[in-house]
């Protein structure tokens, strides 16, 4: 929400936003009269609304905006690069689909392996042979390191290039639904040779494999992240994003096996520039960062898939420990009072402190 001060002869409408670096900031916009102010804080709590907490522009900015987006979108070039398609892509598509983490991912994937190789391909003369070589190229071309790991020596796998042809794929679809290419031709992507992906026979513990990890742990938190993985097959950012409003067990619900945990939201590291491209887009919380220059936040944010949002039963077990897990916390928070940092979570160690 904005406000509106009065400063001698004019009026300031005030409001709150997220800078690059995910760190809240107050602007402060000078109008003439009262009646300008009320229709700059209108329009700046419609703006914030609609795209998030970031910098309003001036309504007439705003409007030239929307006007050369329209006219971008309105003239299909005939010679345009994918490189340049793809900006448009995503500028269009990605923010309205994709999570920030999926925005982070594909954007990297499009900057490391697309357009450097292929970026200065004419969209309209791109063929399924083409592609189908680019993509057999790529088993020679080493992998772009993540940020902050060394080099692996290793080249591109196929299951990345699936998830590279994945990504042109669906911006050549909709080019072709933009009719920057012919609508009536197929998707020359559609029919394109991937090089195979070996199937990968993921490994599951046993459950003697489990008792003998848990009798291995001496960590009572860590013994309560064993037991809602394997009992509860939640993942790592459900478990660490489970507070405790959606663990229900209290004595009634253990007692008639009715203790359960209600997974709704997810701990996860998003890119902060991917987060404000997004206008904040599935973001429940933004947790403070202890670096001011960290390019990535700590965030609760809601689950990718609609089936991913369920209720899950607890074992009589697993319910014991959590209530007493529970009760250890609460004395620890009432110990150190004003230095805990309490954000509700179930799993709270180290440099989260429950936050």
């Amino acid at each position: 929400m904005a406000s509106i001060k009065k400063r001698k002869s004019t009026f300031s409408v005030i409001y709150w936003y997220l800078d690059n670096a995910g760190e809240r900031k107050q602007k402060w916009d000078t109008l003439e009269t009262k009646k300008e102010a009320k229709q700059r804080k209108a329009f700046v709590e419609y703006y914030q609304e609609k795209y998030g907490y970031v910098i309003v522009p001036l309504e007439e900015q705003f409007a030239r905006q929307i006007d050369e987006s329209k006219k971008k979108l309105d003239s299909t070039d005939e010679d345009i690069t994918l490189c340049d398609f793809l900006k448009i892509f995503v500028n269009l598509y990605g923010t309205s689909k994709w999570s920030p983490s999926t925005f982070s991912s594909k954007v990297g994937t499009i900057e490391n392996y697309i357009n450097p190789l292929i970026g200065d391909w004419k969209l309209n003369e791109i063929t399924t042979k083409k592609l189908s070589a680019y993509y057999n190229d790529l088993l020679s071309v080493p992998e772009v390191p993540r940020a902050n790991r060394k080099a692996t020596g290793r080249c591109v796998q196929p299951a990345n290039i699936k998830k590279i042809h994945d990504i042109i794929r669906c911006a050549l679809n909709q080019a072709i639904r933009w009719e920057y290419l012919d609508t009536n031709k197929r998707n020359p992507a559609s029919l394109a040779t991937l090089p195979k992906v070996p199937k990968v026979k993921r490994k599951v513990w046993s459950v003697d494999t489990f008792r003998e990890a848990i009798q291995q742990s001496d960590d009572d938190l860590l013994t309560i992240c064993m037991h809602l993985a394997f009992s509860c097959s939640m993942r790592i950012g459900e478990i660490t994003g489970l507070t405790w409003e959606d663990v229900i067990i209290d004595e009634q619900s253990i007692a008639t096996n009715n203790a359960r945990v209600i997974i709704n939201k997810e701990l996860s590291r998003v890119n902060a520039q991917a987060m404000q491209k997004l206008k904040e887009k599935d973001i429940i919380k933004i947790f403070p960062t202890q670096k001011p220059h960290c390019t990535t936040r700590l965030v609760l944010k809601t689950p990718k898939t609609e089936t991913s949002n369920r209720t899950v039963w607890l074992p009589k077990t697993v319910a014991e420990l959590l209530v007493q897990y529970q009760k250890d916390q609460k004395e620890l928070q009432e110990f150190l009072g004003d230095a805990y940092n309490n954000y509700n979570l179930v799993i709270s160690f180290g440099k989260w402190k429950s936050r």
